[in-house]
């Protein structure tokens, strides 16, 4: 199932009442999330570069959303040594384990250094 249009309204509601974006990047924002479905992860990076917004306005407009249950936050393995992406995904900061490898160097990872926040769909 795709974002309904529903969702897509409240979203672009409150966006808009707590003043993030302007409307041009509302309708972005809006055209973006359209075709998640839930249990999909949203990157921060991904809204930064398609709405060409810095980190804070990207992350403020994310806090909205899971503020208000769309979405929810997950933590993704990234080898701050290496630079690459593990691939192991934790729906808590609590399931990260203690002792985690890279896949890729071997580096030992760190579960606060070595994790980046990435956002999943709850609510279509």
């Amino acid at each position: 199932w795709i974002m309904l249009e529903n969702t897509l309204k409240i979203i672009e509601q409150k966006i808009v009442e707590n003043n993030i974006l302007d409307n041009r990047k509302v309708e972005l924002l809006v055209d973006f999330l359209r075709n998640y479905e839930v249990g999909q992860y949203i990157y921060p990076g991904m809204i930064i570069s398609k709405l060409k917004i810095t980190s804070a306005i990207a992350y403020n407009v994310l806090t909205n959303m899971e503020v208000n249950g769309f979405i929810s936050k997950s933590y993704e393995e990234y080898c701050s040594y290496c630079g690459k992406v593990n691939g192991n995904i934790y729906d808590s900061f609590g399931d990260i384990p203690e002792k985690m490898y890279c896949k890729f160097c071997g580096d030992r990872l760190d579960p606060i250094d070595d994790t980046v926040v990435i956002y999943k769909v709850e609510v279509i």
